[in-house]
């Protein structure tokens, strides 16, 4: 992509926020033309003092001191503006990368490392900041500064403005030769700077397993080699850039030679009184000044290039398309779901999860989802939560495809435990509220019981309330963390409550209570049960058998028994690698 192109893509990122950096440009705009009125002060004393009689200075003075004490002012209001306007710059992008990765839904970033997207929204947006602060704004100021500079030079000499105007072309053309190594390079450089802490955030939250395998050395060496090559990327990229800025130099210092050079001889000529060798002097070193911080800026805000390349690309990225004829699903304690013909292909991969599901299960009722590995269960979890829409078919909840269902909509009829929940620091009760937090004490305590999460608090489910668990759930058990989940969805009181494998860390008989407790506490809600482990289902009144993607099989514990199909070889399989048999006849209880 060519230079150009990324910046007007990043002046476009800013949307309309374009507008709050309008005041700093200005502001700084000012501070320039405060300089100028400066040097332009000082030459006229300067030209009143070597001439013969010495002219009067007086008013000169009076100017130039006045301007020294505005300029100070006009730069803090500059700096003050500048940080309030980037402020809501990065706040705003930030909040835009976080909706558009909450748009995407989760099925994409599980192919994310959480370092990298952590890395960009933290120090990538943070990069940005002297791009957009400093080195844009700058941009402009330079382009006006200069164009005023020469149009006054042009009034003195106008051969001694077009050299100057010329080398004032130069100074900006001459570096772009080194742009699409210095590109190559900064790309390569915020890669291994994103991947080194991704590898540091993976290590942290991987500490008690890295301990576990004995691990801890051989994770230290990769970190090192990581961070090795962040140096290694680091300074090839200084070399680089060290060559630019000499360069920069070079044509800034040639800048106010040639305009030295070129009036000494137009003084010789007699084209130009000697006395305006000042005036050419200090404007032309006020006009290559804004130059000079444009170089600083530039290497300040080099990393927001890239870092701001990598926003585009996630704000770019396809999201879960919201409905076009948004519906919402009756109000009902609970709603059928059905998936017709239903195909999805996660991005990215060579096979369909599911290649033409057909489901129905009935408001009420419920059932549960089993098979191998890979056959598709958590991909129909995913779908009925609308985190990602079905390539064909359709996915209907309460009669409504989910197409036509709002996110809102979704979430407000669809539950969804997963088999690895994520808990927060804190209470439970602060983990229960942040799924209903306009529920009740008496809600919180139903709950707690319901789901035996009471046993924090040695039986007593207010005691349990305030237990704190730790960041993740570090200080409860897997199953707890799981009882927790349950919980949490099970206190919104959605008519569709899917169970992704949400039960797999309890033994079989706390996986069987649990779930019968919850039939108990709801029993007109809807419920999916996704479980690998067939014990714990064996009472379910309709078991779906999913392989490869489709439906395989159909019917309760007896019949698929009977059929000797699917369900019965894994059935066997279970017996014979577990010490817990699975009985032959069906318990008729739901």
């Amino acid at each position: 992509m060519k230079p150009g192109s990324v910046h007007l893509r990043l002046l476009r990122l800013l949307g309309p926020l374009r507008r709050a950096m309008v005041g700093p440009f200005l502001l700084g705009l000012l501070v320039s033309f405060l300089l100028l009125g400066q040097a332009y002060a000082t030459s006229r004393i300067f030209v009143a003092l070597f001439s013969d009689p010495v002219g009067p200075i007086g008013q000169w003075l009076a100017v130039l001191l006045v301007l020294l004490v505005v300029r100070p002012a006009v730069v803090l209001g500059r700096e003050r503006l500048t940080v309030l306007a980037m402020t809501r710059v990065k706040s705003d992008l930030r909040r835009r990368v976080l909706d558009r990765l909450a748009a995407r839904g989760p099925v994409p970033l599980t192919r994310e490392r959480s370092g990298h997207v952590q890395s960009l929204l933290v120090d990538g947006v943070e990069n940005l900041d002297p791009y957009y602060s400093r080195y844009v704004p700058q941009v402009g100021i330079v382009a006006v500064n200069t164009v005023v500079v020469v149009a006054i030079l042009a009034v003195v000499d106008p051969v001694v403005a077009a050299a100057v105007g010329a080398c004032a072309v130069a100074v900006p053309l001459l570096p772009r030769l080194w742009d699409r190594i210095l590109a190559e390079r900064g790309s390569s450089h915020w890669a291994a700077y994103s991947g080194l802490h991704a590898e540091f955030v993976d290590s942290l939250q991987a500490m008690t397993t890295l301990k576990a395998l004995g691990a801890v050395e051989r994770r230290q060496a990769a970190l090192a080699d990581a961070s090795q090559s962040l140096l290694t990327r680091t300074m090839t990229q200084l070399k680089v850039s060290l060559v630019e800025s000499g360069i920069s130099a070079f044509a800034l210092v040639l800048g106010p030679l040639v305009a030295v050079v070129v009036s000494v001889a137009r003084i010789r000529s007699g084209a130009l009184e000697p006395t305006d060798v000042f005036v050419v002097s200090l404007l032309t070193f006020e006009l290559f000044r804004p130059f000079r911080e444009l170089s600083g800026f530039w290497h300040a805000g080099y990393l927001g290039v890239f870092a701001g390349q990598q926003v585009l690309d996630v704000l770019a990225q396809p999201a879960v398309p919201l409905p076009v004829r948004p519906r919402t699903p009756p109000a009902a304690p609970g709603l059928a779901v059905d998936l017709d013909d239903v195909h999805y292909t996660y991005p990215g991969s060579p096979r369909p999860a599911l290649a033409g599901v057909d489901l129905q299960v009935p408001a009420g009722a419920t059932v549960a989802l089993v098979g191998p590995s890979g056959s598709g269960k958590s991909t129909v979890a995913a779908l009925l939560a609308r985190f990602a829409l079905p390539d064909a078919g359709e996915v209907r909840v309460g009669g409504v495809p989910t197409t036509e269902l709002e996110p809102a909509a979704c979430v407000a009829a669809v539950g969804l435990v997963p088999q690895t929940p994520v808990l927060f620091h804190g209470t439970l009760r602060a983990n229960l509220l942040d799924g209903a937090p306009d529920a009740g004490e008496d809600d919180l305590v139903e709950v707690v019981a319901v789901t035996g999460l009471d046993q924090l608090g040695d039986g007593d489910p207010r005691a349990a309330l305030d237990r704190a668990i730790g960041e993740r759930g570090s200080l409860l058990s897997g199953g707890q963390r799981q009882r927790v989940a349950v919980a949490r969805i099970l206190l919104r009181g959605t008519p569709v409550l899917v169970l992704d494998e949400a039960t797999s860390a309890l033994d079989v008989r706390g996986e069987r209570t649990l779930l019968d407790a919850l039939a108990a506490a709801r029993p007109a809600q809807t419920r999916i049960v996704v479980a690998h482990r067939l014990a714990a289902v064996r009472h379910v009144p309709t078991l779906v058998v999913l392989a490869d993607g489709r439906v395989a099989e159909t019917g309760d514990h007896t019949s698929l028994l009977a059929a000797d199909g699917r369900y019965a070889t894994m059935v066997r399989h279970q017996e014979a690698t577990t010490s817990i048999p699975v009985p032959a006849g069906a318990e008729a209880t739901s």
